[in-house]
C-alpha cells in the first residue's frame, strides 16, 4: 500500500489493516487527512477524482509553467492515479511531463501528454 491511499484497493487495505489491528487508527486518519485534494499553493489537485469518477483529473497545461505541470503530474501519480492526461500541452509542457513520467505518451498535433 502506498503512503497515501489513492485507489479503492489502497483504501480497502488501509481499512482492513485498522480492523486487524495492524495499523493504528490515528495513523490511518493522518493518511486520509489530505484527501481528496492536495494543495500545491498554485493549484488544488483532486487526487480522488479517479476513485469517484473512474478517470483522473485532467491537467490544463495552458497558463502553467513547466515546473507547475511537473508538480501537478507528480501529485496525481503519488495520489494513486492510474493515468494522467495533460491537455493544451505545447512542446515545453509535454517535455515537462516526460521529465517526471518518462513512460508518458504524447501527441503533438492534439497537444496532449
Amino acid at each position: 500500500m502506498s503512503a497515501q491511499p489513492g485507489s479503492r484497493a489502497d483504501l480497502l487495505a488501509l481499512l482492513e489493516a485498522v480492523e486487524q489491528g495492524e495499523l493504528d487508527p490515528v495513523l490511518a486518519l493522518e493518511r486520509l487527512a489530505h484527501l481528496p485534494y492536495r494543495d500545491l499553493g498554485f493549484a488544488r489537485v483532486d487526487t480522488h477524482r479517479e476513485l469517484r469518477q473512474g478517470a483522473p483529473e485532467a491537467v490544463l497545461a495552458e497558463g502553467k509553467t513547466p515546473e507547475e505541470i511537473e508538480r501537478i503530474v507528480v501529485a496525481l501519480i503519488e495520489g494513486g492515479a492510474g493515468s494522467v492526461l495533460v491537455t493544451r500541452a505545447d512542446a515545453e509542457a509535454r517535455a515537462a511531463v516526460k521529465r517526471v513520467a518518462p513512460e508518458a505518451e504524447e501527441h503533438a498535433r492534439a497537444r496532449l501528454a
